[in-house]
């Protein structure tokens, strides 16, 4: 596997919605800041209460230095969450995770 600090904005996020996926609540941590902003506030507490059985990158904008991704994920129930990332450290990371 590739290690984090090389992995593209578009591998890292792809990376996170396999986390997801996976129901891997830890690596979903690791993947993001440790203050990541979440609307709604215990919005990973309900992932990881959904099974999902794929996903899909619906979109993707870069906005000055952060990327932000719209990302679908398929399962019992269809959730679509706006993911925004920036580098910290070298390495990208979840700065803000958003249902719409």
């Amino acid at each position: 596997m590739t290690e984090p600090s090389t992995l593209t904005v578009k591998q890292a996020a792809q990376v996170h919605a396999q986390h997801i996926v996976a129901g891997d609540r830890t690596a979903m941590q690791q993947d993001c800041v440790v203050s990541v902003r979440q609307d709604p506030p215990d919005l990973y507490a309900q992932l990881d209460a959904m099974t999902f059985e794929r996903y899909a990158v619906l979109g993707h904008a870069k906005i000055g230095f952060q990327h932000v991704f719209k990302i679908r994920y398929f399962g019992a129930v269809t959730v679509t969450l706006h993911h925004r990332f920036g580098a910290v450290d070298g390495q990208w990371c979840v700065l803000e995770s958003e249902r719409i």
